[in-house]
């Protein structure tokens, strides 16, 4: 995996995440309308806060994107403060970002503070999109492993889950948001479990 620098790259990770989830409702309920510049600059915020974490990352071949950072870290940034409020006023209303802003509240609370998340995993829907999915597998294990760490991952969508769990991952929890009303299945994948995945 490489990390995401240039504009270039953006653009690409930026079209991979809007045809992933334009339909989605956990990435668009929070949105005024759903219309293609709304879910853009929706994840045009969202890179940049993961950006500023390191986290922020595309699969080697470009068919890949996903956001990858430590649960712990914090960012300062006067442009992403812009952007969020930006996103607040004009993108989700006033209303639903109130709504949004405690609903990521929530998940967070539920979320164990001592690992890695894996976040907006977006690929082609091609043969190199397969291939990044595997890249980006390998590549984000190699890194809990080298810090002996756990990592954390969410998703409203029953299939996406239930691939999670072929990948090793175990649902920890589950719960319907008040402000959403979706559910979310909390998974966890542990450094013991990859090792026992390299094994097979």
């Amino acid at each position: 995996m490489q990390p995401i620098k240039s504009k270039e790259q953006e653009a690409i990770a930026l079209d991979f995440l809007y045809q992933g989830c334009k339909n989605a409702k956990n990435a668009t309920w929070m949105l005024k309308k759903p219309t293609k510049g709304s879910v853009y600059f929706l994840f045009k915020t969202l890179l940049l806060e993961a950006k500023l974490k390191q986290g922020a990352y595309l699969a080697n071949n470009n068919a890949g994107v996903v956001f990858f950072y430590h649960d712990k870290t914090n960012v300062f940034s006067l442009k992403l403060i812009l952007l969020k409020l930006m996103l607040f006023l004009k993108v989700t209303g006033i209303k639903n970002g109130i709504k949004a802003t405690k609903h990521r509240k929530e998940m967070d609370k539920l979320r164990p503070k001592n690992g890695y998340v894996a976040a907006a995993l977006g690929t082609s829907q091609n043969r190199a999109g397969i291939e990044a999915g595997f890249e980006i597998y390998r590549s984000i294990t190699e890194i809990a492993l080298q810090h002996n760490t756990n990592i954390y991952a969410e998703t409203t969508a029953p299939r996406i889950k239930q691939l999670y769990k072929r990948l090793g991952f175990k649902e920890y929890n589950k719960v319907v948001s008040p402000y959403s009303n979706l559910k979310t299945w909390f998974l966890e994948l542990t450094t013991t479990a990859i090792l026992e995945k390299q094994k097979q």
